[in-house]
């Protein structure tokens, strides 16, 4: 039983932190509020949630599982993370693709890239507070606080 509890636990971990990765990017969709309310009363109770969030696991659990002899290897574990980080990696680049590809020919050219790390101009003009046209190292900092840090 032990075994079983520490298996679920180091799945549910690495399935939990590539989850809060997608979470991060945007890219997880939340369940239907009726896919967890199973008695359809309107409101998910406590127990509920936890139903829902056991089947997960057990459903990634089983995925994870590729040779179905109900534990999991280090190999297993970490194949299914590289599932689903070239999952959404797949669907990142579609997403890009769609979105920037502006002479519609299935590739992306340097030009295209052109000035969108500044996405128009929209973060600049939502850091500079005072709407002067400029940034001070405090709106400058307040800015790098809202990004995480990412430069």
């Amino acid at each position: 039983m032990k075994k079983a509890i520490l298996i679920i636990a180091a799945i549910g971990a690495t399935v939990g932190a590539t989850s809060l990765q997608a979470r991060d990017h945007g890219e997880r969709e939340k369940p239907a509020f009726s896919a967890i309310d199973t008695d359809g009363n309107g409101q998910i109770t406590e127990a509920e949630m936890q139903a829902y969030r056991s089947a997960r696991v057990a459903e990634r659990f089983a995925t994870a599982d590729a040779n179905n002899d109900g534990s999991l290897t280090v190999e297993e574990i970490v194949a299914a993370a590289r599932e689903g980080a070239e999952d959404r990696a797949q669907r990142r680049a579609e997403r890009m693709m769609s979105r920037l590809d502006a002479n519609e020919n299935g590739t992306l050219e340097a030009d295209e890239l052109a000035g969108r790390g500044d996405r128009g101009g929209k973060g600049f003009g939502r850091a500079d507070a005072n709407n002067d046209g400029m940034l001070s190292e405090a709106e400058y900092d307040a800015m790098k606080g809202r990004r995480g840090n990412r430069g």
